[in-house]
């Protein structure tokens, strides 16, 4: 972890350096710089300068293990900033697997499409702690149907403003049984929006407004019983309390950690503590 120029710790690894003299047990530290060459060797590069400390560095890399260990430990130590695993992945695969395939007269529409649309989709997520695989292979599967389309404009040698109904209905057409107008349904929709092409549409019904099914006299009813009752364990009935009482999604509640709730007295009242 020394500069060969000065012989002395790269200043920016200190707190690195600090975080391993003051561990409870230095052999996990030993068995890592032992056991981890690809890590350890990029620790090196790093010391040296001959490679940025900085998440650039590791977009350049192939997808290892060992590289997100170390990325994480200096995040976590603070030596870089929070960085979000399925975005940059998300962004990388896009830039290096994606954009080079498409066709050179509709790079311009899925780079702004997949820039504007998708990705600041997969922002609001991580925002809002909902950010899963699956909406990341969403994001993927929707990029891919665009480029689908704008595929079959290209063969026909139609730009994506002069898309008609029939182009899209022949995509949709070419393989039965798979549900290619929900995929390229955002597609479609951010044409229209940021009107690219506002004669395009989607077969299908939008997704209803959710409608409230319980009556308030019921609502109260098992409120109260969640409070006072003890039929159920105590997760499940402050789980309960927040669906009903505050109208929270069940991946914020089972995402929460029991150090977030203060249980006041005996009687089950609660204070979810923010964040």
């Amino acid at each position: 972890m020394t500069e060969p120029a000065t012989g002395l710790i790269n200043e920016r690894l200190h707190p690195l350096l600090e975080t391993w003299i003051n561990s409870h047990d230095p052999r996990t530290q030993i068995r890592w710089l032992a056991h981890a060459p690809l890590s350890t060797e990029l620790l090196r590069r790093m010391t040296c300068g001959e490679v940025p400390i900085s998440h650039t560095t590791f977009q350049a890399l192939p997808p290892a293990k060992p590289y997100d260990y170390l990325r994480n430990l200096l995040v976590a130590i603070g030596i870089l900033e929070p960085w979000e695993p399925h975005i940059d992945r998300f962004t990388v695969w896009f830039e290096a697997q994606i954009i080079p395939t498409v066709a050179i007269e509709h790079v311009h529409t899925i780079r702004r499409y997949a820039s504007w649309h998708i990705l600041h989709g997969l922002q609001r997520h991580a925002r809002r702690g909902t950010l899963t695989q699956a909406a990341a292979n969403s994001a993927r599967i929707r990029v891919r149907a665009a480029i689908e389309f704008c595929e079959l404009l290209a063969c026909r040698g139609i730009t994506i403003e002069d898309a008609t109904q029939t182009d899209l209905d022949e995509l949709i057409a070419i393989t039965p049984g798979y549900n290619r107008a929900k995929t390229v349904a955002s597609f479609v929709a951010w044409t229209r929006k940021t009107r690219v092409n506002t004669k395009l549409s989607t077969p299908g019904e939008p997704w209803p407004h959710a409608a409230v099914t319980i009556s308030t006299e019921q609502l109260w009813s098992d409120v109260e019983r969640l409070l006072n009752e003890d039929h159920h364990r105590s997760h499940v009935r402050l789980a309960g309390l927040f669906t009903m009482l505050f109208a929270q999604p069940l991946n914020r509640i089972i995402a929460m950690k029991t150090q977030q709730v203060r249980i006041a007295d005996r009687n089950f009242s609660s204070q979810a503590v923010p964040g």
